[in-house]
This record gives C-alpha cells, sequence and structure tokens, in this order.
C-alpha cells in the first residue's frame, strides 16, 4: 500500500490533552503511550508535544470553547478578531438576549475597522468556520431554566477529571466573589432586596469579598476585601485578619485580582507546590496574567450556580453566620443603649465578624460543596449531605430572630432571616465588560474606565462613609483585659464556657509575655551566697 492510501493519524482535541497529560506525567513510557492511542510511530507524539501546537490544544481544551471531539485543530487566520467575539459574546449573553449570525458579522466588521485589520471580510463562508470552531449553535431561549445550558454543564462534568488529573485533592480550589452590604439592619435590606448597587451612595455601604479554598477543606485562603476607601479610619493601627483592597466603587478588577493571585502564588513558591484554582470567566479573572505555580482554570459561562462550590452553599453559609453575628450585634447595642446605630458598625467591624465566620465554616461543608459540583478526587471517604442539613440554621438564634422582631422594626412583616441572608445576592462584584474593552486589551490599547460622577450631599457623605465620625477608641491594656475577662468568668455559670474563657485568659498571658520579648538574665539562675 503507498504511503498516499495509509490512513492518516487522526485523534480528537480531547485524546490529544489526555496524551500530553501522560507524556508529562513520566508515568508511562513513550512504548506504552502509543499502544494507549494505537499510534504506528512516535513522530505523532513529537508533533503533539511541540510546544506551539502543545499550548493550542491545552487551551482550546481547558477553555471549553472548541468541540473536544473535534480532531483537527484549526484557527482563523484574525485570530485576535474572533477572540474579541468570544468574549464579547460571552459577556453580553443573557436568556433574553439572542446573538444571531448578522450581528456577528456586523461586531467583526466595525473591530476590523477600528482596529485596522486588513483583508478581514466578514463573509458567510467566515461565519460558518467561525461557528464550527467555537461550537456556536443558535437557540431560541424559552424561560429561565434555559439560562443554565445543560449540555454544557454536562460536557464540563465529564472533563474535570482530565483537568485535576495529577493534582493531589489539597491542591484543587475554588475561588469566586460575592458582594455584600457590611453595615445593614433587616429593616433597610427589606429596601435594598434585589439591587445590584452598581454606583452611588450604597457603593459606600457594601464590599466584595473574595473566598478562596481547596476542595479537601484543609486550606481556606485569607479572605480579600475590597471596600471604597483607601485608608478607613476605622483600622486606625489595628491589625486586620483579611487582606484589604479599595476600588473605587468597591469591586473587583484585573489589577486587584492579579496581585492577590501573585501574592498566593509567591506562597506556593515557597511551599513548593503547583496548584490548580477554577473561577469564573470575568474578563478580569482572565486578562490577570500568567503564574510560575498557579493555574488558572476558567469556568463555562453562567453555569456558576451549579459548577462552582463556592457557588453551591460555601458562600451562603458565610453569608448566614455573619447576619448572625450582625443581627446579635444590633441586639447587644439595643441591650446597652436602647436603640441600635447601623453607623456605630464599621468597617473593621464587618472584617472580623466575616474572619470569624470564614474560619467556623467545617471542613466537610466545602468537601461536599465540591462534590456537588463533580469534583471527585481523594474525598470519597466523606458522604455527601444533604442542602438542607448543610444550611441549618441554629435553633437558639430562630427564637433570638423571632422574639426580636419589633426591635428590628420587622415585626409586621413576613421578612425571615433567610431574606435577610440572600437580600443581596444579585450584588455586581465586577465592572461590566464592553466590547470595546475587551478588544482594547486584546489589541493592546490602553483601557481607561471612565468614572461616573456622584453627586452627594455632605449630610450622605457624613452617614454613610466609614471615614467620617469614628472616634478611635485607645486599645485596652493588658490589665484592663484581664479585668474583663476576669467579670466574664465570674459572670457565667456554665462550666464548659467556663474552662474556654479560662483557656483565653492563658492565650492572652502567654501573647503577653512574647510581645515583651522576655530575655532571662544569667544572674537569674544564680542565688546569693
Amino acid at each position: 500500500m503507498s504511503k498516499s492510501n495509509e490512513k492518516r493519524f487522526s485523534l480528537s482535541i480531547k485524546d490529544q490533552y489526555l496524551l500530553i497529560k501522560d507524556v508529562e506525567s513520566g508515568q508511562f513510557s513513550i512504548k506504552e503511550i502509543m499502544i494507549k492511542y494505537k499510534l504506528k510511530n512516535q513522530c505523532n507524539i513529537n508533533r503533539i508535544m511541540k510546544k506551539e501546537r502543545r499550548d493550542k490544544i491545552i487551551k482550546s481544551f481547558e477553555s471549553n470553547d472548541f468541540n473536544p471531539k473535534r480532531k483537527k485543530l484549526t484557527f482563523g487566520i484574525h485570530e485576535k478578531i474572533e477572540e474579541v467575539l468570544i468574549l464579547w459574546m460571552r459577556s453580553i449573553w443573557t436568556p433574553e438576549m439572542r446573538v444571531d449570525g448578522p450581528l456577528i458579522r456586523e461586531k467583526a466588521r466595525q473591530l476590523a475597522i477600528k482596529y485596522n485589520v486588513d483583508a478581514f471580510e466578514a463573509s458567510n463562508g467566515w461565519l460558518e468556520r467561525f461557528k464550527k470552531r467555537f461550537q456556536i449553535e443558535y437557540k431560541t431561549i424559552h424561560g429561565e431554566s434555559e439560562s443554565v445550558n445543560t449540555v454544557v454543564v454536562n460536557d464540563w462534568m465529564s472533563k474535570i477529571g482530565s483537568l485535576i488529573e495529577g493534582y493531589k485533592a489539597c491542591d484543587v480550589y475554588n475561588g469566586d466573589e460575592f458582594g455584600l452590604f457590611f453595615r445593614c439592619n433587616p429593616r433597610r435590606s427589606l429596601l435594598l432586596k434585589g439591587q445590584s448597587c452598581k454606583g452611588g451612595k450604597q457603593s459606600k455601604l457594601r464590599i466584595t469579598v473574595f473566598v478562596c479554598c481547596n476542595m479537601d477543606g484543609s486550606d481556606k485562603i485569607k479572605l480579600s476585601v475590597i471596600g471604597k476607601s483607601a485608608k478607613p479610619r476605622s483600622f486606625g493601627k489595628k491589625k486586620i485578619p483579611v487582606d484589604y483592597h479599595n476600588q473605587d466603587r468597591a469591586w473587583m478588577n484585573t489589577d486587584i485580582f492579579g496581585k492577590m493571585m501573585s501574592k498566593l502564588n509567591d506562597r506556593f513558591i515557597g511551599e513548593k507546590r503547583k496548584v490548580i484554582i477554577f473561577v469564573d470567566n470575568f474578563v478580569c479573572h482572565m486578562k490577570s496574567g500568567n503564574y510560575s505555580n498557579i493555574k488558572l482554570m476558567f469556568l463555562p459561562k453562567n453555569t456558576t450556580s451549579l459548577l462552582q462550590p463556592c457557588d453551591a452553599g460555601i458562600i451562603k453559609c458565610i453569608k448566614q453566620d455573619y447576619r448572625q453575628r450582625l443581627v446579635m450585634k444590633l441586639i447587644m447595642m439595643l441591650e446597652k443603649n436602647g436603640k441600635s446605630n447601623l453607623n456605630d458598625i464599621t468597617l473593621y467591624d464587618a472584617i472580623l465578624m466575616l474572619n470569624a465566620s470564614w474560619k467556623k465554616l467545617p471542613p466537610k461543608t466545602i468537601i461536599n460543596c465540591f462534590k456537588k459540583c463533580g469534583f471527585h478526587l481523594g474525598t470519597n471517604d466523606i458522604d455527601l449531605i444533604d442542602e438542607d442539613e448543610q444550611q441549618v440554621i441554629d435553633q437558639d438564634f430562630n427564637l433570638i430572630w423571632n422574639n426580636s422582631r419589633k426591635n428590628l422594626e420587622i415585626e409586621n412583616t413576613n421578612f425571615s432571616f433567610e431574606d435577610f441572608v440572600s437580600f443581596d445576592d444579585n450584588l455586581s462584584v465586577s465592572i461590566e465588560s464592553t466590547e470595546e474593552s475587551i478588544a482594547d486589551s486584546i489589541f493592546g490599547f490602553a483601557n481607561i474606565e471612565e468614572e461616573e460622577e456622584e453627586e452627594e450631599t455632605e449630610e450622605e457623605d457624613n452617614n454613610n462613609n466609614d471615614n467620617n465620625n469614628i472616634i478611635e477608641k485607645p486599645i485596652p491594656t493588658f490589665p484592663e483585659v484581664m479585668n474583663a475577662l476576669s467579670l466574664i468568668q465570674s459572670y457565667t455559670s456554665d462550666e464548659d464556657k467556663s474552662a474556654q474563657i479560662s483557656d483565653l485568659t492563658d492565650w492572652f498571658i502567654k501573647m503577653q509575655i512574647k510581645s515583651q520579648n522576655y530575655q532571662p538574665l544569667i544572674t537569674n539562675y544564680f542565688t546569693k551566697m
């Protein structure tokens, strides 16, 4: 048989990706790999492992843009235009919006003119090839239930095993942001429910929180909090238990996300670990850069409610515990002063409560949220628990909530604690990408963000800004702390709580000794004669 009649080598993109993983793992010989993938000679492996082709295969498979069953990996002549179009289509997609062929062609023509791309023609032939390359289908949307594409979800879940192959459970992470009205009582939350808060004075009452943890629950990364003020007065000279960033609207952006990932990357370099972090496909995530010890993996658009562990219960648990602490603080103010002044709850207070809620979250909850989203690696010894069991609200707190409805000014409403937990679920956490901002970043143009002017009266500014009307309280002295603990000890009659207070007292004493850097003198070891 002549060479021209021989059956040509042909592997799907998925098989080529798996072959690359097998070669890089070093667990198989070349001969074993050839047998596994039914290859006749080594040159096929060499061709796949060439750096340029290898990188394109990995990018194509992990981005979920190409059909993994495809065998040819072909890109258009004008890759940058097609990359902009894909990101733009992702950014504007909603269940109600239909993106059709004429719209795509027109956008492509506009991009070619604006960025001086010569010899580009948005023809029907180009459109058909573009659609095949990126698995684009036009479907009529019927209602909200169609907002999550089950085909995409099932395809992604079938790929998770391949994506995390070679990683230990402790090296597989998920990170996600959520917005939070940190200074809000139940009555006011009734007015704010459902708002996305894209600017204006309400942005001073909100923060964005980034949470990140690994799939076996052994590592809960320090929280990152984004506020509006560069130097909140409530911080003073106090140490804060989170990484704090500021942005004009308290939003996540590419610069902040890049700084967070760079700091994490330095940590993993020191620990000599290579990790993979799954995040959603916000443009600020996708354009943050590359890292030596972190591999960022982007989830398909509009699927995070089913595929992202943080959205499967982790964030809800944090917010639930935080709001319990907030209500208890409001009730304590009422008991102490006869009223609760929201301005007395500072950003510093909110950060302390958030950190406590994050620390309290048990590993079992994290493991089950990962399992719920299709991550199964080294955690099979723990059974999946029901969501209802996972989100149980403390019965003592339910009693407190119901008994305090009058003081919280919600006695004549059907507003439940679950409503209070979820009322700000729709808060924006990142600037919405436009076709222009996406294209500028890809074609190398400076991305200048124009800020909207916000008109506020001096009274509104004083009421809402964490920097104003804060009286710095002096840090208590060690004797004052000891006296306070002694007072609490005499107040409680519970044996377990009394033992905890004793342990806390011992901890403060040890910290005091360490802070003084106590060095014994050599004469202390001798007695006078």
